[in-house]
């Protein structure tokens, strides 16, 4: 994990020790940005605290945060398509089911080799969800 980019927090109001819900010794590990949904969702009518969030740098845990993401999408953060449409015909991949490169090349008899330039044909909705890849985890 690149910790310039990629740092993850834990919301320390979810630990049960500090009447969160969450059961037996689970952590909820996130993205700071992930982790500003996540108090908004989730604690915005709890009194502020102090104590809300932590910075994971331990390298065990930042391991097991990582596998955990990888989990949910197996093909890593650089590698997923999940709400990009096709600059052609606006297609909407997700939904439709489609790989770029397969869409591309049936479609519109596009092959691209070079991910760089693969992702030149496509674009990302303004319909998004706030929430994105990766999702917050627990350990």
């Amino acid at each position: 994990m690149n910790m310039r980019q990629d740092i993850r927090v834990e919301c320390m109001r979810c630990l049960p020790a500090n009447g969160g819900k969450s059961k037996g010794r689970t952590r909820r590990v996130m993205t700071w940005k992930t982790a500003v949904l996540h108090d908004i969702e989730v604690h915005s009518e709890e009194p502020p605290s102090d104590s809300g969030w932590r910075l994971v740098t331990d390298e065990a845990d930042l391991t097991q945060v990582q596998e955990s993401e990888l989990k949910r999408n197996p093909h890593g953060r650089d590698r997923i398509f999940l709400d990009d449409h096709c600059r052609y015909c606006d297609r909407r991949l997700k939904v439709s089911g489609d790989t770029p490169e397969s869409h591309l090349s049936s479609a519109h008899n596009i092959r691209e080799e070079d991910e760089t330039r693969l992702k030149q044909h496509l674009y990302v909705g303004l319909d998004l969800p706030m929430k994105g890849y990766p999702f917050a985890v627990k350990i």
